[in-house]
């Protein structure tokens, strides 16, 4: 377990609010982009900011709001560990 935390740590973003509540950004595969926005492959609507994507590409997604571009391998490794933790 704790090597899958550290894991996490390494990998994935980690936010703090000034409650100490914690919250992942989480791996999100795009289904269609739209003019501002991206709809993912769960239907979810994202808010992309200045960040380009097309279909098929993986987003970290906090809230609905992308974070950032990740890469296919990344976004799998980090569902796979988010599903052994959650």
């Amino acid at each position: 377990m704790i090597r899958m935390l550290k894991f996490v740590f390494k990998h994935a973003y980690l936010f703090v609010n000034s409650d100490l509540h914690m919250c992942f950004s989480i791996p999100k595969k795009i289904k269609q982009v739209l003019k501002d926005e991206a709809i993912t492959e769960t239907g979810s609507r994202i808010r992309l900011g200045d960040i380009k994507v097309s279909p098929g590409d993986y987003l970290l997604v906090y809230g609905n709001m992308a974070v950032e571009k990740i890469g296919k391998k990344k976004a799998e490794d980090l569902r796979k560990t988010l599903a052994v933790i959650t």
